[in-house]
């Protein structure tokens, strides 16, 4: 599931924040520790598309396999953004009396 559209609820922000610092590290020791708290942070959220992300991130993971799955992530943060709130649903009209043209609308004394 996408995050709501009112914005990304803190479990998505905390998910992209992570991903984002494992990308912007050198390979090495400290990149490693990166990848290792966001895949353990994906694997253990309550969304299952975040949990689906974290095998994107194998120990070792070069710049294309975080970024595949830092791409998602940025898409929503992007959309949330983008769309604050949720447009309001269609009302649906209420329902009329039906009244046929051809007869008059007020009723004579029988």
């Amino acid at each position: 599931m996408i995050p709501p559209c009112d914005g990304m609820d803190g479990e998505w922000k905390k998910a992209l924040r992570l991903v984002r610092a494992a990308h912007g590290e050198t390979p090495g020791a400290a990149r490693e520790a990166a990848l290792a708290a966001a895949r353990a942070f994906l694997s253990g959220a309550a969304d299952a598309r975040l949990r689906s992300w974290a095998r994107l991130l194998p120990p070792g993971a070069d710049d294309k396999a975080v970024l595949c799955a830092l791409v998602p992530l940025e898409r929503a943060d992007a959309r949330a953004r983008l769309s604050p709130t949720p447009p309001p649903a269609p009302r649906r009209p209420r329902a009329t009396p039906f009244r046929s043209p051809s007869r008059p609308t007020t009723s004579a004394p029988r």
